[in-house]
């Protein structure tokens, strides 16, 4: 376990390893770097404070628990105005993963409220979005390479990729809207800001390995049906924990402004190849 210290200021232990208090920005006086590069601590720990501890939590539930929610919700009114088979169809699933996302979207914005105007503020943070695009870039240059691995030994895609091909090419302009946007902020709110950052006030490097894994496993599908559909999802994982960890890596570096820039870039792109594949 880390070693803690007492911050000065408010009383509150902390790892003696992060530069500034995490409760209140206090700098760490015994922090190495704190006399050579004062910006940097700042950058890399601000994201600690951006929101209350209460606001980061509440991201990840309602994030996370929340989208479940609002699917079953919007699945209850597709088959309503439907029939109760147009969920099993390509466009109802389609949609009703495209219509939850959007409606996750408002309720995150509306649980911000007016700390929206902090994370706006940080978008005028140039170097932050130039940071998003580099992490973007590595980002798809490893996703790619690790696709072109299992495709050279006949490995298929994961379930979750079959799943987005299928909603991208029933609702091609939609899905830019809203996976390759909307959707990208909502996990970068939830799993970044949310649940990586109330880890992070206390132990970094358990919020790395729980961040990643946890968001890899997302994109897991657990209900398969025989034994080859669990070794191709197991050979996909490593590509979708790895790139949590890409995204967490630019959250850490350049904060929110970074990684839902990173995230956005693939996103955006990934829907582009679909569309001209």
């Amino acid at each position: 376990m880390k070693e803690k210290i007492i911050c000065k200021k408010c009383g509150q232990p902390y790892d003696k390893d992060l530069g500034v208090c995490p409760y209140c920005e206090e700098v760490n006086p015994l922090y190495k770097n704190n006399l050579d590069k004062p910006k940097d601590i700042v950058l890399n720990n601000e994201n600690l404070t951006i929101l209350s501890n209460i606001k980061h939590l509440g991201l990840f539930l309602i994030g996370f628990l929340g989208l479940y929610i609002v699917t079953l919700v919007v699945s209850i009114i597709l088959i309503a105005i439907n029939d109760l088979n147009y969920l099993s169809t390509n466009d109802g699933l389609a949609l009703a993963t495209l219509l939850s996302y959007r409606a996750l979207f408002v309720i995150l914005i509306l649980f911000l409220f007016k700390d929206n105007i902090k994370i706006i503020e940080k978008l005028k943070d140039y170097r932050a979005f130039q940071k998003g695009l580099v992490f973007g870039a590595i980002l798809i240059a490893f996703s790619t390479t690790y696709n072109l691995f299992l495709a050279s030994i006949n490995i298929a895609t994961s379930d979750n990729q079959v799943e987005v091909t299928n909603v991208v090419l029933s609702y091609p302009l939609f899905s830019l809207i809203v996976l390759g946007i909307l959707g990208p902020i909502c996990e970068e709110f939830t799993y970044r800001l949310g649940l990586y950052t109330v880890i992070r006030k206390k132990y970094k490097y358990l919020a790395i390995i729980v961040t990643s894994v946890f968001f890899g496993l997302l994109h897991f599908n657990f209900l398969v049906s025989s034994v080859n559909d669990l070794i191709r999802e197991l050979l996909n994982l490593p590509s979708y924990i790895l790139s949590g960890f890409i995204l967490v890596y630019a959250y850490e570096k350049g904060g929110i402004v970074s990684s839902m820039t990173a995230h956005i870039l693939n996103n955006v792109l990934g829907v582009y190849y679909i569309l001209i594949s």
